[in-house]
């Protein structure tokens, strides 16, 4: 692959303008992944008397049970109405009967899914599905466009999933209902997957080494874009119609500039189509201004040298090569832990930026740019610093500074504000250490394989998370920091038995993957050269087994 980059360059024009392609995507899984945040909110509610709006203070004082122990006025239950033989309205205070309709308390995100459609009490459980089934089918779709993408391409994951957004996104305007709402929000689920698996897979394969970390980090800036640019859509149009809208036209670039977005050059070699390689190869190097000279020569062998290569990817496994040894099966597993209850926490402690006190807006947007900046300083951490310990680190401090928040008094929301910012900076700086950590500590034979692994398994935790976390509300705020608190410190702990991969060589084999998680630096000799003296133990073993057989016999 090195002469191909060195042909179209290892990082020109085209890179980066396929780079802000693949941050763009961010952009706009950033907006959607964290639209439910200002869908679907928690309106005071009750019963509706169908008077009018100047007469609901008087409606719920005659009406509506008033609890003194909760300090707040019925949700789900009125006092029984008739009207007497005068035609009087007469309330009867011994009977509660159900709400059949509700009013509700203005709230600063205007028009949601809660209160256009009653997702309160009995209907209150639905809330968690606007989400959840968002997530499962965004954890669904990357298992269906991994298998598009390595059999038919990048490009063509793209040209499927871009449009199917764009599409999704405006049905859900038209949604007259929750369950047409919810079926649109699949397609915009498998739409934004199929973007992460095309884009993700077509820039770490066209650029050079030496970028790819930075490129990937880059890559997240996206992300924290669109979640700064959620509040402000919301905050001008109030009204989650008009939001959609919004989603939906800042979709259509993604779709528009597809015909700029070339197939990936490494997967082309493996097809062992020439002219179709020579061709996109060609139109990369013209962008890129580079010279074509012996181009068809050129890919002619870099073809060859991939056709050769094939007896050695076929060392490749899948990701059950990872639990046939027991160090690589431990750390698997503990990975898998980490990443389930990690988007446990993010989704529902960032959704708890808009509820912490002040002004949501801008809770939400502060906490979003410091995310950004986290990313900013895991440009220098993951170059300098060890893995295992910025992450454990920036774990526990992310953890400290919800315990603070937790037992920090709701009036006092600057001190709760500053703690939430910085507590998304420091989770942001563990979880881009852990992406680069991921990479170093599977061997390549089952690298994409672990990897896949821990994403799903992290979007499944995201697809409970709704769940969770409205479990937990009924139990108060403090009770859900507390939970997260202990999330943090189980991810913490496990994280310090896992071995240090910072500036070691990357295992190639299951074998040398076995032998890095080992303690003592890891390099390629060492692990050959421990494998030589297994062969000659497991030899003489055997010797010695023949010859007691014989003195016994």
């Amino acid at each position: 692959m090195k002469d191909v980059l060195d042909t179209i360059g290892q990082f020109g024009r085209w890179q980066l303008f396929f780079l802000m392609y693949a941050s763009y995507r961010g952009v706009l899984t950033g907006l959607n992944n964290m639209a439910y945040v200002f869908l679907v909110t928690g309106n005071d509610h009750w019963c509706d008397g169908h008077l009018g709006e100047q007469q609901q203070d008087e409606w719920k004082q005659r009406f509506v049970p008033y609890d003194k122990g909760m300090g707040s006025y019925s949700q789900c239950e009125m006092y029984h109405k008739y009207y007497n033989q005068s035609g009087h309205l007469v309330v009867d205070n011994g009977t509660l009967v159900a709400c059949d309709a509700w009013a509700y308390e203005e709230h600063p995100f205007g028009k949601t899914l809660t209160t256009d459609w009653n997702l309160v009490c009995d209907r209150r459980w639905m809330r968690s599905l606007v989400q959840s089934v968002y997530m499962a089918f965004l954890m669904i779709g990357v298992i269906i466009y991994g298998v598009i993408s390595d059999r038919w391409g990048r490009r063509l994951t793209l040209y499927i999933s871009a449009p199917l957004l764009a599409l999704s996104s405006m049905a859900t305007v038209f949604s007259p209902n929750l369950y047409y709402f919810l079926v649109s929000r699949i397609g915009i689920g498998l739409g934004i997957s199929g973007l992460q698996v095309g884009s993700f897979s077509l820039l770490a394969e066209s650029v050079g080494p030496k970028y790819r970390i930075a490129l990937n980090i880059a890559y997240g800036y996206g992300w924290s874009v669109g979640m700064v640019l959620l509040p402000g859509i919301v905050w001008l149009v109030r009204d989650w119609r008009k939001v959609m809208i919004a989603c939906a036209a800042l979709s259509l670039p993604a779709m528009l500039l597809l015909p700029w977005v070339y197939e990936s050059p490494r997967w082309l070699l493996t097809t062992g189509d020439t002219e179709r390689t020579l061709k996109t190869i060609r139109k990369i190097a013209r962008f890129n201004k580079r010279n074509c000279d012996d181009l068809e020569k050129k890919v002619e062998l870099l073809i060859e040298d991939k056709k050769r290569g094939c007896e050695r990817n076929k060392q490749s496994i899948s990701v059950l090569g990872l639990f046939q040894s027991p160090l690589l099966r431990r750390n698997t597993s503990m990975l898998v832990v980490c990443s389930f209850l990690y988007f446990i926490v993010y989704y529902g402690f960032a959704k708890s930026s808009t509820t912490i006190g002040g002004n949501p807006y801008l809770s939400y947007t502060m906490s979003s740019l410091l995310e950004a900046t986290g990313y900013t300083i895991s440009l220098a951490t993951t170059k300098y610093l060890r893995r295992r310990t910025t992450i454990v680190v920036s774990y526990l401090l992310f953890g400290a500074t919800m315990l603070w928040m937790a037992l920090t008094a709701k009036e006092n929301v600057s001190l709760r504000i500053t703690l939430m910012v910085a507590g998304r900076s420091f989770f942001t700086i563990a979880f881009t250490t852990m992406f680069v950590f991921l990479n170093e500590i599977f061997p390549t034979v089952a690298r994409s394989g672990g990897f896949g692994l821990y994403t799903t398994v992290g979007r499944l935790g995201a697809t409970l998370e709704p769940w969770i976390s409205n479990a937990l509300s009924s139990l108060g705020e403090t009770f859900v920091l507390a939970a997260y608190c202990v999330m943090i410190l189980t991810i913490s702990v496990i994280c310090m038995m896992l071995p240090e991969t910072f500036e070691r060589e990357l295992p190639d084999t299951l074998e040398e993957g076995e032998k890095m998680c080992r303690k003592r630096v890891f390099t390629k000799e060492t692990a050959r050269s421990e494998m030589e003296l297994g062969d000659i133990a497991e030899e003489l073993t055997a010797e010695n087994v023949d010859d007691d057989t014989a003195h016994k016999s």
